[in-house]
């Protein structure tokens, strides 16, 4: 609670609703995830979303002075209310901004009636898994399954091989235009 109070004291203000503010998630999630050196959905795939079903898709964004610090990009169905896309910019961390964002989701997903909340999936054992936990949460297993030509049973994940860590930092590098132009054309091919 006293995360959460801080965070509260730290954000110039909170808006949420639709597409509206797609442009001001997008510019928190792409910087975020330029950060973490992986290409980002470009901003006319959240706004689309939006437009199309405003009934369930909403955005949630926390402001700090004059711009975005932190964003969240809700999906709900009346009864249960999921974040699949979540940011906080790493300089707004150390203030809070990301519970106070979390905060608000959830006060977003009481208001529209909401019985469940899904924190999204997240790596066991890591940072996010440690921040989704103290919110009161339980994991969830989700079960991934590969198929190949020869059916071979699907090798360990042992994490990014060298060659994906060496592309990841060296995105981190690009300019942040840059990334926004390359990143829907490549995270194509990966999601």
């Amino acid at each position: 609670r006293s995360q959460i109070k801080r965070g509260l004291r730290e954000v110039e203000r909170t808006e949420s609703g639709g597409a509206e503010w797609a442009d001001a998630f997008h510019a928190v999630y792409s910087h975020r995830m330029r950060e973490l050196g992986s290409p980002a959905h470009g901003a006319r795939l959240f706004r689309r979303m939006l437009e199309e079903f405003p009934e369930h898709a909403r955005v949630v964004v926390v402001f700090d002075g004059d711009g975005p610090a932190a964003a969240a990009f809700l999906l709900g169905d009346g009864s249960r209310t999921c974040i699949p896309w979540a940011s906080t910019l790493s300089t707004a961390m150390s203030r809070g901004l990301n519970m106070a964002l979390y905060y608000e989701c959830l006060l977003v997903a009481v208001r529209d009636g909401s019985a469940q909340f899904d924190f999204g999936r997240t790596t066991e054992g890591s940072g996010q898994y440690k921040f989704k936990m103290q919110w009161g949460g339980a994991p969830v297993p989700l079960h991934w399954y590969r198929l190949d030509a020869e059916m071979a049973p699907p090798e360990e994940d042992t994490g990014p091989g060298r060659a994906m860590q060496l592309v990841s930092g060296t995105w981190r590098r690009l300019p942040l235009g840059l990334t926004r132009r390359l990143g829907p054309l490549l995270v194509r091919q990966f999601s």
